[in-house]
Formats: C-alpha cells, structure tokens, sequence
C-alpha cells in the first residue's frame, strides 16, 4: 500500500468523524454537564455520609 492511498484512507475516516463531532458539539457538551453533576453529587453524598458515620462510632 502506497502512503497516498493511506493518507486518503486517513482523510476518509476522519473528515467523517470531525464533522459529526462538530455538528454534536452542543449535544455532547450538554451530555457531559450532566455527567459531571451527577458524579459531582455522588462524591458529595459519600462524603456526606462518610462525615456522618465517622462521627456517630
């Protein structure tokens, strides 16, 4: 295999996957805002109750 057909088969793949990346941008910022919440209340509930127990011993 020749390095013009790789580098077109490079640019085949991933012109393709950048475009779909860029018109889901806002999906997908919107999908990691939520995860970070949900994870962000998790730490915080352990925490929370990690504080609460350690006390009651």
């Amino acid at each position: 295999m020749n390095s013009s057909k790789l580098i077109d088969t490079l640019l085949g793949t991933l012109t393709p996957t950048i475009a779909i990346a860029a018109s889901m941008q806002e999906q997908i910022e919107y999908w990691l805002r939520v995860i970070s919440l949900i994870l962000g209340i998790a730490v915080a509930a352990v925490s929370l109750y990690r504080l609460i127990f350690k006390y009651k011993k």
